[in-house]
């Protein structure tokens, strides 16, 4: 699983969590008596109809009980996926700190180049596993009725048919297009990393299994305990002077944890059941919902095959390495989307001022929730770059400072796409990744021809303009103003850049800092973003 593909999994729970919630409550509205009958689109696909739940209840994940009116379902809804997302940021922030001490210890003793290669392979190998998982995991949380045993054994057939047969297909490309491949090199660990596909891809139903049920304490354990394994296999491999095939290795045990945690947490049992109903609904509806994550996955080849022309395997390194850096630095990114998300996903969409509220409030709790982090890393990270991983990564300090800057600034075309998900609008989602793939590599050729791998992080930047389309749609369902989010992004762009001027001149640039302070709306965000997350922290530690 990609994490741009597991986001769209949690965003898409809690909405079809909702969804599920508003049509039990209008069943209870009808008929006070449930049954327990089940149609679900499994059910209807391949007409077994008898095939128990794959947990032994056949009620729905998350369906209101007895009583129970819209409101009420919503408010349960929304707590769950809270303490949900208290979990996940937990994990994301433990996460953070296994995959900082795992990465300051490979690419030092790897080198800029080999770190290249992996990643170029690794990049191409997550554009296999997207076409190959084509939404399933989606496709099994937007079912109303809980999947069936069959339904998802039917999944689990149609994954290992795809995997296999997309494995077969892209190892032999590997062949026919090796003078294309970019960097050089990286042909073999690709072919290598390419037989991890199927492993990769059928962890897709149990994910979804959990997804269902808001239960993050154990995607937690699986993410946080894949972090470790992938660098406890790999950082000994990497001591031992094994480059690139040490990532290699590690990759193999992580997806290989995955599999089969998930498979021992989620309680299902794959067997083999082919439905060609299900092949082709699965086609049908989780199609629409992967088209954005493929063009997402394939700007990260744009890296490889640009940079990897024009600058060879160490600027893929540095460029790799840089965006690493940044995901980790802004670990809170996925847990505050996740919170914003849940809370506009709650929201009665027929209310448009509070729809908009939703909307304008989780893009700047967002691009403050990773303003601030960056900042406070970046007042160090002048010196802690080169000192803990190795001078020769200073090089990539400043394509660092552009990508976090970017980071930043898509909180709102992030928060875009992920309603239009919400309200069923897939293609529009999918039109902006495509504008946004198509603008990346066409300013990043010319750029990074210009200015090496500079020219990659600038390019990132600039293609964040494919996300108007996303804003110009948007603007047709409500009314709403980013004032307050874009002078918030103002005020932080700054500070992004401290990594390349030192204090104390470095100081100058947290001086907007001031201002921000100022904004009363600003500054009141601050406190309620961190009320927020100390109130979910409790409740974790509570739940423990």
């Amino acid at each position: 699983m990609t994490e741009t593909s597991s986001d769209q999994a949690s965003v898409v729970a809690a909405v079809s969590a909702e969804e599920r919630t508003e049509d039990t409550a209008d069943a209870v509205a009808v008929d006070p008596v449930q049954t327990n009958g089940h149609a679900g689109v499994g059910d209807a696909a391949h007409g077994n109809g008898s095939g128990p739940p794959s947990d032994g209840d056949t009620t729905t994940t998350t369906g209101g009980g007895d009583g129970e009116d819209r409101e009420g379902g919503g408010g349960r809804i929304a707590s769950r996926a809270m303490r949900g997302a208290s979990f996940l940021f937990g994990r994301e922030a433990m996460g953070s700190v296994v995959r900082l001490i795992g990465v300051i210890i490979t690419v030092r003793e790897i080198g800029p180049s080999n770190y290249g290669i992996f990643t170029a392979a690794a990049a191409f190998v997550a554009v296999v596993v997207t076409v190959c998982q084509m939404g399933t995991e989606i496709y099994l949380i937007r079912v109303k009725e809980e999947p069936t045993a069959r339904l998802n054994n039917e999944v689990y057939s149609l994954l290992l048919v795809t995997s296999v047969t997309a494995t077969a297909i892209s190892i032999g490309l590997s062949f026919a297009l090796l003078p294309l491949l970019r960097p050089v090199g990286v042909a073999v660990p690709l072919r290598v990393l390419l037989l991890c596909v199927p492993i990769n891809v059928l962890w897709a139903p149990a994910q979804a299994y959990i997804e269902r049920r808001f239960d993050y304490k154990k995607m937690g354990i699986l993410e946080l305990g894949g972090d470790i394994v992938l660098y406890a296999v790999a950082i000994p491999l990497a001591l031992l002077h094994f480059g690139a095939w040490s990532l290699v290795a590690g990759y193999f045990a992580w997806q290989s944890f995955l599999l089969i945690g998930s498979i021992v947490l989620s309680g299902l049992r794959p067997r083999w059941a082919w439905s060609n109903a299900t092949a082709k609904d699965v086609l049908r509806h989780g199609t629409s919902y992967s088209t954005a994550t493929f063009f997402q996955s394939l700007t990260q080849v744009v890296n490889p095959l640009v940079v990897g022309t024009f600058v060879g395997a160490a600027g893929v390194g540095f460029v790799s390495f840089a965006r690493n850096l940044v995901t980790t630095v802004g670990f809170a990114k996925r847990a505050a989307y996740r919170l914003g998300i849940v809370t506009m996903s709650a929201l009665n969409r027929d209310n448009p001022s509070r729809f908009r509220e939703g909307l304008e409030r989780g893009a700047l709790l967002l691009t403050i929730s990773l303003g601030v982090p960056f900042a406070i890393f970046g007042l160090a990270a002048h010196w802690l770059i080169p000192d803990l991983f190795g001078h020769e990564w200073a090089a990539s300090l400043p394509v660092y400072c552009l990508l976090a800057l970017a980071f930043m600034l898509g909180a709102i075309p992030m928060i875009n796409v992920s309603l239009f998900y919400a309200l069923g609008r897939n293609a529009v989602g999918a039109v902006g990744a495509f504008l946004n793939l198509l603008l990346l590599t066409v300013f990043s050729i010319g750029m990074v021809k210009l200015w090496g791998v500079n020219g990659f992080g600038i390019a990132s930047v600039v293609s964040l303009l494919a996300y108007l389309y996303n804003d110009y749609k948007m603007r047709k369902l409500a009314k709403y103003s980013m004032k307050l989010t874009i002078l918030a992004s103002v005020l932080l762009a700054p500070s992004m850049f401290l990594p390349m001027v030192p204090p104390p001149l470095g100081l100058v640039l947290l001086v907007p800092w001031v201002v921000f302070l100022l904004v009363k709306p600003l500054r009141s965000e601050i406190f309620d973003l961190w009320h927020t997350l100390r109130t979910s922290l409790r409740a974790r530690s509570l739940a423990t």
